[in-house]
């Protein structure tokens, strides 16, 4: 076969050796096409992630990490998509978004030490679901939620470890990437112009008294379950909420 009659796949879509699309008359899902239903059509977006999650079912990698808080945040994308014109089913499904979230946590919890999975990853999973649950412990009282969390950034943050975050304030208005990890990426170094309009969360900033990721992946799932929670424990999950909502507010309000 020449060159000119080669196929490749790139970004999960069929091109030729031209980087021009090629209709093999075959429907192909990837992540970019989910992120864009995600925005534009969240009904779609649930078959998008539905498959995808299968594709990528038993393993333990960042993909599957990104694709799960996805799964999970689904009807807050449906919410910023129907807007006054949400179903009232929608927001119920919104309320329950801690509950979800402290359950990936729980699963996550149960690989700790597990010598087959790969640890650093599972620490990153950890990291970006608690960061997740931090901001949306609101939802599960049906208080006014002005700062919500949506688990996809830029398509270029696709490869990199930490889930590439949007947050975005609701009522008072502001979006901005937000990404958990004690290291930039090297896509936030190389392109120190849009370092500005990012929020780092660094995971050791969000303990407190000597404790560590576990301890407060623990916490929250014990204060999803109404389990009795110690003092010490209900500080480490608040000071954690107070510096990560502290990091998003000083952010929109020093633009």
């Amino acid at each position: 076969m020449t060159g000119s009659g080669r196929i490749f796949l790139d970004g999960g879509r069929p091109k030729d050796h031209n980087g021009l699309g090629v209709d093999l008359g075959l429907s192909f899902t990837s992540e970019q096409d989910l992120d864009h239903n995600l925005w534009f059509d969240p009904e779609a977006a649930g078959k998008n992630v539905k498959f995808l999650l299968k594709v990528h079912q038993g393993e333990m990698s960042p993909t599957l990490s990104r694709l799960a808080l996805k799964g999970i945040a689904l009807p807050l994308f449906k919410r910023e998509f129907y807007g006054d014109a949400t179903p009232v089913e929608i927001e119920e499904e919104i309320h329950e978004i801690p509950e979800r979230n402290s359950q990936l946590l729980d699963a996550y919890m149960d690989r700790v030490g597990d010598a087959d999975i790969d640890q650093t990853i599972l620490d990153q999973a950890i990291d970006d679901a608690t960061a997740l649950q931090l901001v949306s412990r609101s939802l599960r009282s049906r208080s006014a939620d002005n700062t919500i969390l949506l688990p996809t950034g830029l398509e270029k943050d696709h490869i990199s470890q930490p889930t590439s975050f949007t947050v975005l304030r609701r009522q008072s208005l502001g979006r901005a990437p937000l990404f958990v990890s004690g290291v930039r990426a090297a896509a936030h170094i190389n392109t120190p112009e849009a370092n500005a309009h990012r929020i780092q969360i660094r995971p050791a900033d969000l303990l407190s008294g000597g404790a560590n990721r576990y301890d407060l992946a623990e916490a929250l799932i014990a204060e999803q379950r109404d389990a009795v929670v110690s003092t010490e424990d209900h500080d480490l999950v608040e000071n954690a909420e107070a510096h990560i909502r502290g990091k998003i507010t000083r952010h929109f309000d020093a633009i």
